[in-house]
């Protein structure tokens, strides 16, 4: 979500779907969210509690390795 600013309540709402289905297949999500306001909408819905959110792609990449 890098070059993102403002999601709908229906786009988070695949992504938490997708998050189930992944999980099933013992995958994961890992978000990028460099907006601070997008960023707070995850905490106000407090999916940063369900998500891995990192401020970038190489902090994605890292958290995947680690979690292999």
């Amino acid at each position: 979500m890098t070059e993102v600013n403002h999601i709908c309540s229906t786009a988070l709402g695949i992504i938490v779907s997708y998050k189930k289905k992944f999980k099933s297949a013992e995958g994961d999500i890992i978000i990028v969210v460099n907006d601070e306001d997008l960023l707070q909408l995850f905490e106000i819905t407090m999916l940063d509690k369900v998500f891995k959110i990192v401020p970038n792609i190489e902090d994605a990449f890292d958290e995947f390795k680690l979690n292999r």
